[in-house]
Parts: C-alpha cells; sequence; structure tokens
C-alpha cells in the first residue's frame, strides 16, 4: 500500500480537518485580541474589518472541522467560500482600479481597496454564499427525491427485486454473497 493510498477518502479529508482546525484557533486568538483592544480602547474600523474577516475565516474552519465529513455540508461550504473570495475580489478590484482611475494622483487610494472594500466583501460574500447554497443544495435534493420515486419501474403491488451486495470480509478471508 503506497502512500497515495493511505491517504484517500476519509484520512485526507481527516487530515485536511485538522489542518483546518489548527488554522481556526490562532483566528479565533485574533479576533478575541481585536475585541478586547476594541472594548478597552475605542472603537477602530480597521480594526473592526480584520476582526469581522477573521471571526468569518475561523467560522468556515469551525464549520469544516465540525461538519466537514458530511457531503452535503461541505458543498454548502464550496459556495460559501466561493460567494467569500467572488465578493472579496470584486471588492477589492473596485476598491484598488477605482481610486486609480478617479484620482490618478493619490498613492494611497489602493489602500481602500485592500483594507476595506475586498475585505469587506469577502465578510459579506460568505453568508450570502452560504444561503444560495442552502437553497441551491435543499432543492436539489427534493429534485433527487422526485427522480427516485419516478424512476420506480416495479407495480405497487410488487416487492422490489432485491440487489445483491458483497460483504467486505476480514483480511485474510474470502469475499460471500448473502
Amino acid at each position: 500500500m503506497n502512500a497515495t493510498d493511505r491517504l484517500s477518502g476519509t484520512d485526507s479529508r481527516l487530515l485536511q480537518r485538522t489542518l483546518a482546525g489548527v488554522v481556526a484557533l490562532p483566528l479565533t486568538a485574533i479576533v478575541v485580541l481585536i475585541l478586547r483592544n476594541q472594548l478597552h480602547g475605542g472603537f477602530d474600523p480597521l480594526g473592526s474589518i480584520v476582526s469581522l474577516c477573521a471571526a468569518t475565516a475561523g467560522a468556515l474552519c469551525y464549520w469544516y472541522v465540525f461538519l466537514g465529513n458530511l457531503p452535503e455540508h461541505r458543498s454548502r461550504m464550496r459556495y460559501a467560500l466561493l460567494g467569500g473570495l467572488i465578493l472579496g475580489g470584486v471588492g477589492f478590484a473596485a476598491g484598488f482600479f477605482g481610486p486609480i482611475f478617479l484620482t490618478p494622483r493619490s498613492n494611497q487610494g489602493p489602500l481602500l481597496g485592500i483594507f476595506f472594500t475586498g475585505p469587506l466583501g469577502f465578510i459579506i460574500g460568505v453568508p450570502i454564499g452560504s444561503l444560495y447554497a442552502h437553497f441551491r443544495v435543499r432543492r436539489a435534493r427534493k429534485l433527487v427525491v422526485l427522480h427516485d420515486d419516478s424512476a420506480n419501474t416495479n407495480m405497487p403491488n410488487q416487492a422490489p427485486e432485491p440487489t445483491p451486495t458483497t460483504v467486505t470480509p476480514p483480511a485474510g478471508q474470502e469475499a460471500r454473497q448473502p
């Protein structure tokens, strides 16, 4: 058995979930420290944006740690992350290139995209992507259920035909048919 066989399937997902947990812990510490500074030192808009961005990324990591073994949740996580990256990219591009075109002599214009509009786009995009995924996955699940019911070709009074299954034997024994 080579290394790729060992790291396939649930083993690699367990490693990914563990790494997501390791990433989520410092993000949580950053959020707590910035929140503590906000409470004691007064409101800071840049600190709030950094804290919200770290909290959003940490929430995605924790979501993957605790529910990453369920395919439906992984699909929702993918859409949430894509929503955050797409809106964050659009916000970054608008905040970075917009001031360059509007005020070409301002040398601090691109900082708007780096520190404000990009992270705010990510913060807003993750819940939007998650909501989109929630309704899309639920609708797809309903379609699959309807498809499964309509695909039943058995007569109402007939029992479905049994499908043969193979029982996986312990190591060193032969497979048997039930």
